[in-house]
């Protein structure tokens, strides 16, 4: 398996573990479009890796955004075989996210390029009704490779880096760790 690695940015570098983490696997990786919203940058970049990189010998896309922390289990999504794996993740908010079987999430996959591009030419979309958003480009993603004969699998978890606040404190770090309050 050979794995193209894209980072989805809104413009900032990849969290600090997650360089890190990238360094450790040795993964060839590359930012992700940054010029329009993250459907959009998401297609242009699948676009991108089955018109350049399948024919360097890239197998399989990596997509991972850019404020995701890998934990243990992470590493699975690298070496678990299968044409579409996940990890599960809860969102900025700690409310949502993807967790579970049937629950694919885009802020941590893995697809072949097979099923890329049995998918078609549009593999994401948000939802939008009234001009408010009822669906994530995720589920659009999910539908689509289901009917290409896709099968999702979730493979481990992945981290969400928040901003936090530490607070000194009687403790034996010296600190205790709070959420902002807005």
């Amino acid at each position: 398996m050979n794995i193209q690695t894209i980072i989805m940015s809104r413009g900032e570098p990849p969290c600090r573990p997650l360089a890190l983490w990238l360094s450790e696997n040795f993964l060839d990786w590359r930012y992700g479009s940054q010029d329009y919203g993250i459907d959009h940058a998401r297609n242009q970049n699948i676009r991108r890796f089955l018109r350049e990189d399948v024919s360097a010998g890239k197998t399989h896309l990596l997509s991972i955004d850019a404020d995701m922390v890998p934990v243990e289990s992470t590493a699975e999504i690298l070496t678990e075989p299968g044409e579409l794996l996940y990890c599960g993740y809860v969102d900025r908010f700690g409310s949502r996210g993807h967790i579970g079987q049937g629950d694919f999430g885009a802020a941590c996959f893995r697809a072949s390029a097979e099923l890329l591009a049995r998918m078609g030419d549009q593999w994401f979309e948000m939802g939008y009704h009234n001009g408010k958003r009822i669906a994530c480009e995720c589920s659009y993603f999910h539908n689509i490779a289901q009917q290409a004969g896709g099968r999702s699998r979730q493979v481990g978890v992945i981290g969400h880096q928040q901003t936090c606040v530490l607070v000194p404190a009687e403790t034996e770090t010296g600190w205790i760790l709070q959420w902002p309050q807005v």
